[in-house]
């Protein structure tokens, strides 16, 4: 990645424009493989239970029911009592960040 930065950079020194395109197509084509492959796994379930902001917020593009549990500074239930709460398939955890519960298919740190 770095590598590809650093050709990025000098490409845009050398006013090298198709080279620039060449790097955002590989981008966007190895970012499209990662969404397909993470979405492929979250779909093998019907249910997900995250932790992990990112996991909810897949879940709830993809539509599968997931319940997103906070953690300890409460940013999980900040972003979902705002942003989520009134999607059917959501259900935000109400344990306090501090207590241990049970996360079954925390699939989210894939």
């Amino acid at each position: 990645m770095a590598l590809s930065w650093r050709i990025s950079k000098f490409a845009n020194q050398q006013n090298w424009g198709w080279l620039k395109n060449l790097f955002h197509q590989f981008w966007f084509a190895y970012t499209k493989h990662i969404v397909k492959r993470v979405a492929a796994v979250f779909l093998q379930n019907d249910r997900v239970t995250t932790t992990r902001l990112h996991g909810h917020i897949f879940s709830c593009l993809l539509e599968i029911p997931n319940r997103v549990c906070d953690n300890a500074y409460g940013k999980n239930s900040g972003y979902a009592n705002l942003w989520t709460k009134n999607i059917d398939f959501v259900e935000i955890d109400k344990n306090d960040g501090n207590q241990k519960t049970h996360h079954y298919n925390d699939i989210a740190a894939i």
